[in-house]
Formats: structure tokens, C-alpha cells, sequence
């Protein structure tokens, strides 16, 4: 949210209101009681820097005010600087600092209080802001309509405005005939404009109702309703950006299967569930489940999922992470029983001892917007990663909900 400058006389805080929460050097984080006190010290800071700064507002989870400006790349590309100076506001009174390792830890502002932060996790949090900067926020359904609708790709088109609610065939019928005809401006065909009205019951017959009968046959069989199909991992640190290591939500401990507590991300208790009842309900029984782990992904030194408690790991043993060149497809063992189907595992004979219709039935979780709720690494291209089950959504998809069954 962009916010146009405005004095800041009177506003300025006390050295009392004001705390400095971080001693890294070249990392400026203050905090205020008041939220204007912290945009008077961003306009204050945006004044000292020159022009082309503009005052960013953050809502949350940590509310904070911060500077960027709008640059050109040597590629031409535009891109979005952002000064590492942020004036956080509201929530309780944060802690100082205190040392580790010779660096300085963050204090950061959780509502259960304020936790000191590792440098590491710290880290690697500005690491996913960045990415998230340059990259642009993780979009939402709407924004994947309109990405979809620009791009000309009805048929994702037709699927996302079916998730936003949009149910009704001459309403997607008129929605793609508008997108595909921008310069009438959603004027209504006229009578006498008979080659449009052809072109508008072709958008219909040959379009519309086979992707309607596509989604509905998807919901009768239980067969996973993808929006947008398996996201990118890159994708989903984007949009969890925010949560990386406990820097804004405490993890909770979770126990699946009668095993051991694991910790994960609160917002996403109900898909473990879901997934705990599917691979239940399909006779899998794991022996090992873990989820939060603050590390980078393997081979390499961006966050793993696992970093956001949005990643969860099943038998390892039995479904273990593989290098495979080329893309073949991930290959499943047909002995009858999980102890068989692991021994074929370890023989090098099979890829992972979870059945296709336990896999299936993971897949098949969808929250109550369409999407798939969970993805399986076993599907990746030049590695599989069977043992391994992602969130799919965003945090804000995930919490409106999963639908039941």
C-alpha cells in the first residue's frame, strides 16, 4: 500500500517510545507504540534520502512502515528497491537484543510477546522478502482470473472464475467473450450482429460446457479440482513469505498417526488432518512424520518449506529423496503390503511404498475454493521426493477453509 508523504512535526516518538530492535550492522528496525510515529520517522527518513522514495505500508502480521522506489535493471526490467530500514508499530513492547555468536539476534513481535530470533532465521527471512520483492506477492485467484483472461488461456480462465463462484455457463460464456472482444467493452451483442452471436455460442458449446463438465466430473470422482495446478516451491516461499521461522507465527505441535508430536504451522493443522484420515483411510501406516525444520531445501541455500512448517515428511526409509535425470515418472511397487512395497524400495526396484490410491487420496484434498491443498514431491520432474507432502495454497486460501470429505 502506497502512502503519499505528510509531515511529521509532533509526531516524532520520545527516545522512551522508541526502540531500536535489531544491532546487525546495516539492519535499521525501530519500533514505535503509535503507528503515527512510525510513518513520521519513514517520512522523515524518505526526506533524507531524496526524491523517488515512497512511504510502504505493511499490515502484517508485523505492521511496519518502510521506503522502496521503483529502479530499472540492466536487463530494462523494472524493479522495486526497498531500504533496510523498517519502523514497526503496535503489538506489545518488544525486548533489546541480545548477542549470538558474535552477530546480533532480532527481537520479533509475535502476539504471544516478543522471542528473539537467531541471525540465521534472520537471514533467511530477508532472503524470501527479497524474492518476494523481486518477484512480485504470490498471486491470488482473482489475479490468476486476470493473468488468465490477458493471456488468453480460457480454459484456466473458465476454472478460476468456476472456483471464485461463478457457476453459471452464459456468465463464463460472457466472460470470455468480453476478454476475447476487450474493445466493445462488455456492450451487449446486438441482433443484427449475427457472426458475434455464432462467435458467442461457439465460446459456449465448445468452451464453456465441456470445462463445467470437466469440474463437476472432478468433484463427483473426488479427483483433485486443481485451480492452478502444483505450485512451485518458489511460489509458496513468495506467499509465506512472512511466516519463515517462527519470525511471525509460533508453530504448534501436532500428533499424526498416534506418533510422536511434530511442530507445524497452525494455519495448517486441518490439511495434516485431511491427510492424515486420507492415507488412514487407503491403509498406509507411516512410522515416522516430521514437518517444521528451519534449513534450507536439499542442495541447495534458499528456505525449504519445511522452514515454514508448510512441509511434511512420511517414512523417509521407504520414500526416500532420489535424484532422477530425464523426468521419468515415479515408479510404484504392486506388492500387496507397505512392508513389501518398502523392501521393493530399497531393492531400487520401486520409488516409493505409498499405493496410487494413497497418493490420490492426499491429491484429492481441496480447500472450499477448488485448489488442490496439498502437493506430492513424488511428482516432481528431475527429483523425486516421495516421503514429501507441501501445502498448495496460499495462507490465505488455506484458511477460508477445506472442504469436507
Amino acid at each position: 500500500m502506497r502512502e503519499s508523504s505528510v509531515t511529521g512535526a509532533g509526531l516524532v516518538p520520545s527516545a522512551a517510545e522508541l526502540i531500536r530492535v535489531t544491532d546487525q550492522p546495516g539492519r535499521r528496525e525501530f519500533w514505535c507504540a503509535e503507528r503515527a510515529h512510525a510513518r513520521a520517522l519513514a517520512v522523515g527518513r524518505a526526506r533524507a534520502l531524496g526524491p523517488g522514495w515512497t512511504i510502504v505500508h505493511d499490515p502484517g502480521p508485523r505492521p511496519h512502515y518502510h521506503l522502496a522506489r521503483v529502479a530499472r535493471r540492466s536487463d530494462g526490467r523494472l524493479a522495486r528497491r526497498r531500504v533496510g530500514t523498517r519502523f514497526f508499530y503496535g503489538g506489545p513492547r518488544p525486548r533489546h537484543p541480545h548477542p549470538a555468536h558474535g552477530r546480533r539476534a532480532t527481537t520479533a513481535l509475535l502476539p504471544g510477546g516478543a522471542v528473539t530470533v537467531s541471525p540465521e532465521v534472520d537471514e533467511a527471512w530477508r532472503a524470501a522478502e527479497e524474492e518476494r520483492e523481486n518477484a512480485g506477492p504470490a498471486p491470488d485467484p482473482v489475479q490468476q482470473l486476470r493473468t488468465a483472461l490477458a493471456a488468453r488461456r480460457w480454459p484456466q480462465a473458465i476454472t478460476a472464475a468456476h472456483a471464485l463462484g461463478t457457476r453459471d455457463e452464459n456468465a463464463l460464456t460472457d466472460l470470455v467473450f468480453s476478454a476475447a472482444h476487450p474493445e466493445r467493452r462488455g456492450r451487449p451483442i446486438a441482433p443484427h450482429e449475427r457472426a458475434l452471436a455464432q462467435e458467442w455460442r461457439r465460446i459456449r458449446d465448445a468452451l464453456v460446457r465441456p470445462e463445467l463438465r470437466r469440474l463437476s466430473a472432478s468433484t463427483a470422482t473426488g479427483s483433485p479440482p486443481v485451480l492452478a495446478g502444483t505450485r512451485s516451491t518458489t511460489w509458496l516461499r513468495r506467499a509465506w513469505a512472512e511466516h519463515l521461522g517462527e519470525k511471525t507465527v509460533r508453530m504448534v505441535p501436532l500428533r499424526l498417526f498416534g506418533l510422536s508430536s511434530t511442530p507445524v504451522h497452525p494455519y495448517t493443522v486441518d490439511a495434516w488432518r485431511a491427510m492424515e484420515r486420507a492415507l488412514s483411510a487407503t491403509g498406509y501406516r507411516p512410522r515416522s512424520v516430521w514437518n517444521y525444520n528451519n534449513r534450507p531445501i536439499t542442495g541447495g541455500s534458499a528456505p525449504s518449506l519445511h522452514a515454514y512448517g508448510i512441509a511434511t515428511d512420511v517414512d523417509p526409509r521407504c520414500n526416500p529423496y532420489r535424484v532422477t535425470p530425464g523426468g521419468p515418472p515415479v515408479r510404484f511397487s504392486a506388492r500387496p503390503t507397505q512392508e513389501q512395497r518398502c523392501a521393493d524400495v530399497a531393492a531400487g526396484l520401486a520409488d516409493t511404498a505409498f499405493t496410487p490410491d494413497q497418493v490420490a487420496a492426499v491429491e484429492a484434498i481441496s480447500t472450499v475454493d477448488g485448489l488442490q491443498a496439498i502437493a506430492w514431491g513424488g511428482r516432481w520432474r528431475s527429483v523425486k521426493d516421495a516421503m514429501h507432502f507441501q501445502v498448495n495454497v496460499s495462507p490465505d486460501e488455506l484458511r477460508r477453509g477445506l472442504r469436507a470429505g
